[in-house]
């Protein structure tokens, strides 16, 4: 491990032997929108400058890299989404990750741009989706799920995987990484209780409202469903199925 502040520092500080090194992963930042949105100029700092500075030290190096998007890029009017169809970002954070991806358009280089989607994972270390609901049905609090908003979640076991193989193969461009299939939240809620109940009687707590109902800083897209069709074609990459 070495430490690098991406803030202060530049890529060239941490890194002696660049020559070392086959492939960068550029996975800084801060991800959450609401965060992004109530300080903007710091999450500029991070997401854009921070990165631009990054991005102009490996293509000086000549290193190849992969840098993570989102499905934010994208307005949710309409939902599953491929690498070819407009953008339009809605909140802070999608214009953010849409900004870097038209910099690197412009400076060229060895980048690969992976646009996530929602990511989980099969324990609480890692992003919340299943998890966080199962917590708060051990807990018998109140759930709110909106079931106006659609994405396509992706374990991250997948989404290290699929990072990986495209670097193995040095596959190179604009990719989604996201599920197979589109899901309503609320959908996913009702696959999660009735998987629960194979084992035990549950009877949640739940109130379910729209994506307007909830107190955020910036609006979300509501369907911002991705096909990751292009990059399994690419890669062979095998998505886990909810």
């Amino acid at each position: 491990m070495i430490y690098f502040d991406a803030l202060k520092m530049d890529l060239a500080d941490a890194i002696a032997t660049p020559e070392d090194i086959a492939h960068v992963m550029v996975f800084f930042g801060e991800t959450h929108p609401d965060v992004c949105a109530r300080d903007p100029a710091h999450s500029q700092a991070l997401n854009v400058e921070s990165t631009k500075r990054v991005v102009s030290r490996l293509n000086e190096w000549g290193l190849p890299f992969t840098f993570t998007s989102t499905e934010f890029v994208f307005d949710g009017s309409r939902g599953r989404y491929r690498e070819t169809d407009p953008v339009n970002p809605i909140n802070l954070y999608g214009r953010q990750k849409l900004e870097i991806e038209r910099h690197l358009k412009d400076v060229g280089g060895r980048w690969t741009v992976m646009r996530l989607g929602k990511v989980f994972a099969s324990n609480g270390s890692n992003a919340k989706l299943f998890t966080g609901w199962i917590d708060a049905i051990e807990d018998g609090v109140m759930i709110r799920i909106a079931n106006d908003q659609i994405f396509s979640p992706i374990h991250v076991d997948d989404v290290i995987d699929g990072c990986l193989l495209a670097a193995e193969q040095q596959v190179e461009g604009l990719f989604h990484l996201c599920g197979a299939r589109p899901y309503g939240r609320y959908e996913l809620f009702e696959m999660l209780v009735a998987a629960i109940r194979i084992f035990r009687d549950v009877d949640p707590n739940v109130e379910i409202c729209s994506l307007d109902d909830f107190d955020l800083m910036e609006p979300r897209p509501k369907d911002c469903s991705m096909l990751p069709y292009k990059l399994v074609d690419a890669t062979s990459l095998r998505i886990t199925p909810i």
